[in-house]
């Protein structure tokens, strides 16, 4: 057996043109592939874009109605102040109108606009 023989012409063995034919095929449609998936990939990245885009108009608005809820909420939580403070002192003058004992007549302290 001759192991120094040439293969190139035996039946059905490629040319090495008609191999790098072939492998140019591959690789364009490779090629042709990945640019599919780069279209693709591009499209989604554009969308992904557009809805954080949304989100942040959105983000942004909730975050100033929550500005202007904290606002209120500071406001109201004053007022309660101011009225819980009123409370306990026209609890603390009938108290000591009526001398700590309720059911007594009390006497006239309080100012004529509580009256």
């Amino acid at each position: 057996m001759n192991i120094d023989e040439d293969t190139c012409e035996w039946l059905g063995c490629p040319t090495p043109l008609e191999m790098h034919k072939q492998h140019a095929l591959l690789l364009e449609n490779e090629i042709q592939e990945l640019h599919l998936l780069l279209r693709k990939a591009r499209e989604d990245i554009y969308g992904l874009v557009r809805m954080h885009a949304e989100l942040s108009i959105e983000r942004d608005k909730l975050r100033t109605e929550l500005k202007a809820s904290d606002s209120a909420l500071a406001s109201c939580k004053t007022d309660l102040s101011f009225v819980t403070s009123k409370l306990n002192s026209l609890e603390w003058a009938l108290a000591r109108a009526t001398n700590g004992a309720w059911g007594s007549t009390p006497m006239k302290i309080l100012p004529s606009d509580l009256s």
